[in-house]
């Protein structure tokens, strides 16, 4: 599957520094051109804690430096743990999904997390997943048929949807950024 540009997910540190090995080998996903890779510094961001940064990726430079032919853009090496662009944490949003699926309203298993961060949060996580069902559903049903789903809620659908195509996993939507190399939300 090509990668889309701006993004690459990782599942540790040391699936990163692999990939930083062969840096000078591998083309720039926005010019193709190969040789002119380099780090660019550490992502960071706040972790589940809402106090401390932590690094949740790295940023990649095509060096346009000192005559080199690079575009001069980056592109981000992402923690598959984290989601791009906001607090919670992978697992926790899948928790939460998990929990209004099993028949919680989306308040109790909000605070079933014991999570820092408001219920308006969850609400706003909700929203975003729902004006997101076309997209997921057209990637998951490439990597299996959707399940007979009792549920009439399609949202139901979609996250039972996502739990059984990636079932040997331990969070399904880790699993979804690494095979898909896409952002969930």
């Amino acid at each position: 599957m090509r990668t889309p540009k701006g993004k690459r997910y990782v599942s540790s540190v040391e699936d990163f520094e692999q990939y930083r090995e062969r840096l000078k080998f591998l083309p720039c996903p926005h010019c193709h051109a190969v040789g002119y890779l380099i780090g660019h510094g550490h992502l960071r961001g706040y972790g589940s804690e809402g106090h401390e940064k932590i690094r949740r990726g790295w940023r990649i430079f095509c060096s346009n430096r000192r005559r080199r032919k690079g575009c001069g853009r980056t592109y981000s090496i992402l923690l598959a743990q984290f989601m791009p662009r906001h607090l919670v944490a992978a697992d926790t949003l899948f928790r939460f999904l998990a929990s209004v699926r099993e028949g919680l309203t989306r308040k109790a298993a909000w605070e079933r997390l014991h999570v820092p961060w408001t219920l308006q949060t969850g609400y706003r996580l909700w929203q975003r997943l729902c004006g997101r069902q076309s997209p997921l559903r057209s990637l998951l049903c490439r990597q299996t048929p959707a399940p007979v789903c009792h549920s009439p809620n399609p949202l139901f659908q979609l996250i039972e949807h996502l739990t059984l195509a990636f079932s040997n996993h331990p969070c399904p939507i880790v699993a979804f950024h690494l095979h898909f190399q896409q952002p969930f939300l």
